[in-house]
């Protein structure tokens, strides 16, 4: 397919592992002045930003914009200023030699660099039931604050009754018409004034002792199986 994963060079100013917003926004920003950089991502571009189905909360962009072709935009951008970003390729290794840093890759390639920013981004926790990786990104969803304002008077359900769970569950409040969060254990996980809010907020429902088993769906999401 024409497809290189071997960058051009073996000595770069400045090697970025991973292509997310914050490797491929610095290659932009290195780049543009004089810093020859390469980008390494395992993956695709973008991060979670480029696997989220549509950004309606980035500046710019008033008619929202898909996460992929958002990806795209940026990486086309860092390009135009010669950043080097090769087909998906895993770091197997970093070392040090003086002021050089030496990065392996998984296909037996090596560079050195004079600095490297480690952007591996975070990984979102799944449940592993059935039809979880199906309904990604219809219907099931990550972050309430990129995507709660599109279920607006709607139902919806929050996963986890930790901080983190209950803090999303209030804000989707400002939108849903109701927010049942589920919990597996017999209490929520969270502070005692999160809790506190959580029950008294008259469209908020806690369930105890609840576990997702699956979720059912053809094309989005239609229901939950607890």
């Amino acid at each position: 397919m024409g497809i290189s994963s071997k960058a051009k060079r073996e000595y770069y100013d400045l090697v970025i592992v991973g292509s997310g917003s914050v490797g491929l926004t610095t290659a932009l920003y290195a780049a543009r002045e004089g810093i020859e950089t390469l980008v390494i991502e395992k993956g695709g571009n973008g991060g979670q930003a480029g696997t989220t189905e549509r950004i309606d909360n980035y500046p710019g962009f008033v008619e929202r914009i898909g996460g992929s072709e958002l990806a795209d935009q940026v990486k086309a951008h860092a390009e135009r200023f010669d950043v080097e970003i090769p087909a998906a390729k895993t770091v197997t290794q970093i070392q040090t030699d003086g002021d050089h840093k030496s990065i392996s890759t998984e296909s037996g390639n090596e560079y050195c660099a004079a600095a490297v920013l480690l952007a591996p981004g975070t990984r979102y926790r799944m449940l592993g039931v059935p039809g979880e990786e199906d309904l990604i990104g219809a219907g099931i969803y990550f972050c309430a604050t990129c995507d709660g304002p599109f279920y607006k008077n709607r139902e919806v359900v929050v996963v986890g009754g930790g901080n983190s769970g209950v803090e999303e569950g209030l804000f989707l409040t400002k939108f849903a018409s109701k927010v049942t969060v589920l919990e597996f254990q017999d209490q929520l996980g969270t502070r005692q004034i999160l809790r506190e809010k959580a029950e008294r907020h008259p469209n908020m429902e806690i369930m105890l002792g609840k576990a997702v088993q699956e979720f059912k769906g053809k094309g989005h999401l239609e229901s939950i199986i607890v």
